[in-house]
Order: C-alpha cells, then structure tokens, then sequence
C-alpha cells in the first residue's frame, strides 16, 4: 500500500487530486493528516476514480467530490475533523453490492451531527455500509441530505451491515428470511452486476419496496439500447436476471431500470 501524509500543519494540503474526465482504481492506499484550511485526502473534480480497500483518517476532509462519481469498495473513513465524504453538485457515491464489500464511514466531525456524509444534489445508495450504529435514527442524524435539506439528494441507507459485517439490516430488522415469509426490500435499488468484468454471462439484481412496473434494459455508452432485459410488472422483493451477451464486443456498457418513481444506471464491462 500507498502512505500519503502531512504532519506539518502549516501548510493547506491535499493528497491526491482527480482532476476532469481522470479515473482508474487505488488499492490499499492510507491518506491521513490533510489538514489546514480544508485539507482533502482526496479531491475529486469531474472525474470517476475507484478506491479499495483504502483508509481515510484524520484529515479535514476524508474525500470531497464535486460533479464527479465515486465508487468506495472496503474502505474506512474515520476521525476526519470536519467531514467523513463531502459531495458537491452532481457528485454520486457507489458502494459495494454485497455486505462483503461493506464500507465503514463513522466518528467524523467530532462525532457532530451530520458529519460523516454530506450529499450532493442526487441521490445515493448508501448500502452496506457500517456508520457506527444500527439504529435508524442515528444513522439519520449522521449524514446531510434531502430531509435535512431540499436542495440536496437523498442518502437510502438501508440495507446495511453491523460492525463485524456479517448482517444485513434494512430498517434495524435483520434481512435474514425467517418462518414469517421473505423479507421485503424498504428501498428501490440497483446492484453492481456480478461477476464484473464478465464473459459470458452475469447477473443484475434489484430490489422492489413494492409491486411495481420494471423496465430493465442495457445501453451502450451513447446511450442506444442493446437489449431488453425485463419489461413487465413484477411484485414486491429481491429480483435477478442473468445476460448472456452474443455476438457483442468487449467494452464498457450501461444498463438501467426504470420503475415507479425510480431510474438507476450502472457501468458494467464485457471481456471477450
């Protein structure tokens, strides 16, 4: 791993800049002691960088994003003196798909309110992340958003995982399906396809909070439509659907549902 610090408080510092149109993926990297007139760890201006596994502590800002998108995998953001992640305009957070690769964001801003995440103005899908709580009202008071804020998106933050990451939770009750039935999803969501990068086939699911119209199509990257994967009312759960490309090229590809009241798009990528 990478070790980015400054321990010298006299100078405004940042640790690692994404500037317009930059990506790419950092792995097992520490960024710490970004201090001074709003030190960031990590600035990102308009771009879509990847981080695994990756710790930000004790910096002014863990990470601040404007008009750009993020993806946290495994990650630890703690004890940063003003905010956890802050997102400016357009700026959108991707988490892991599954409690394996959970994310823990918790203990920043001295533990003020509303200080481990301050959304920008679209809504993220905060799941499987550890906040230093199960509690849903605690959870609230830690992150800035549309109920806090009209002009701002709004944070889902269910369902998420316990402090050993091993529970899912969606509304402080456990996901696990006992003799009362399966468990319904409180929240629309969409899901990192799995495997990804794949060849042949991988599998998309979503969650419906109720029984709802879906439209779940791939695009390529202009946007022209590839296939139609569901278009159909479907009830209320957890739902899956398996693509088996042919006949396509490797690349980058989209693919997005449409149901009552929520659109979603995701980024997967084909191999041959």
């Amino acid at each position: 791993g990478i070790l980015f610090t400054r321990r010298d408080p006299a100078d405004e510092w940042s640790g690692l800049t994404f500037s317009s149109g930059s990506g790419g993926t950092l792995e097992y990297c520490t960024f710490e002691h970004a201090t001074r007139y709003e030190g960031n760890a990590v600035y990102c201006n308009e771009a879509e960088p990847t981080f695994e596994h990756c710790t930000f502590r004790e910096n002014d800002f863990g990470l601040y994003a404007r008009n750009a998108t993020l993806s946290l995998l495994n990650c630890l953001v703690t004890d940063n003196l003003e905010y956890g992640v802050y997102l400016y305009g357009a700026a959108d957070l991707n988490f892991g798909g599954s409690p394996a690769e959970w994310n823990d964001i918790h203990d920043n801003g001295g533990g003020l309110p509303d200080r481990d995440l301050h959304n920008g103005t679209e809504t993220v899908y905060a799941t499987y992340v550890y906040w230093g709580t199960i509690d849903v009202g605690e959870i609230e008071d830690l992150i800035h958003h549309e109920p806090d804020n009209a002009s701002l998106g709004r944070v889902q933050f269910g369902p998420w995982v316990n402090a050993a990451h091993d529970t899912e939770y969606s509304d402080g009750l456990s996901a696990v399906p006992d003799d009362t039935g399966p468990v319904i999803p409180t929240v629309h969501g969409l899901d990192q396809n799995c495997p990804n990068p794949f060849n042949p086939v991988t599998t998309i699911s979503y969650d419906l909070p109720r029984d709802s119209h879906v439209e779940l199509v791939v695009l390529d990257l202009a946007g022209r439509r590839v296939t139609t994967l569901v278009d159909a009312r479907q009830e209320a759960g957890t739902r899956s659907v398996t693509w088996q490309p042919r006949d396509l090229a490797s690349g980058m590809y989209l693919y997005r549902i449409k149901t009552d009241g929520f659109e979603q798009i995701r980024k997967m990528m084909l191999l041959r």
